[in-house]
């Protein structure tokens, strides 16, 4: 009785170890995977561009609406933080600055501007105060292979290209609906006249 309780204590301790074993195991899957789901929801956000083969996003946030976050869209003028993470560790081990500009005036247009320095845990913050109108973010890497990028932000404008395929659609549906009744008016009316015809 004693060997056949020992016997099902130790099959019972090797399950167990073995259980613990599979979960260490597959926990670091598990966080790779967690890690790249989040990777690729980064890599297809808006906001999200690429300078060369090296992520970056930028977020803009204002103070009066702290929830909102916006990045090429702007709803309303108004104060402003320019929020840039530098996601690529290149970026990070590099010198980068920023200039933010308005790009509607040819001279004297710089709002802020951050000198290349280093920034070691990937985010800068800029305050600026935005108007009507659309402004460039120029995000510039430097170093042996310098980089730039610029992300174009509009500010209180509509962007009349994003309606522009709806209306063709609708106007294109609009226009073979009315070539169908057309069709069908005439083909109904010529029955009616062979009808009466007929009738003669």
């Amino acid at each position: 009785m004693k060997n056949h309780e020992s016997a099902i204590f130790c099959l019972a301790n090797t399950l167990r170890k073995a259980g613990f074993c599979l979960l260490f195991g597959l926990l670091p899957a598990t966080v790779a995977l967690a890690e790249a789901k989040k990777l690729t929801e980064i890599e297809q956000d808006v906001c999200t561009t690429w300078m060369g083969t090296k992520m970056l996003h930028m977020s803009i946030f204002q103070p009066e609406k702290p929830k909102d976050e916006y990045c090429r869209e702007v709803t309303d003028p108004g104060d402003a933080f320019v929020v840039i993470d530098l996601l690529d560790k290149e970026l990070r081990e590099s010198p980068v600055g920023i200039v933010i500009k308005n790009a509607a005036v040819a001279e004297n247009n710089i709002l802020v501007s951050e000198p290349p320095a280093h920034h070691p845990n990937g985010i800068v913050t800029l305050p600026v105060h935005l108007e009507k109108g659309i402004y460039s973010v120029e995000i510039r890497k430097e170093g042996s292979t310098p980089e730039e990028i610029v992300y174009r932000v509009r500010v209180n404008l509509i962007d009349y290209s994003r309606y522009l395929f709806p209306v063709l659609l609708a106007a294109l549906a609009i226009f073979l609906a009315q070539r169908i009744y057309r069709r069908r008016y005439l083909q109904n009316a010529i029955a009616r006249l062979r009808a009466r015809s007929g009738r003669k």
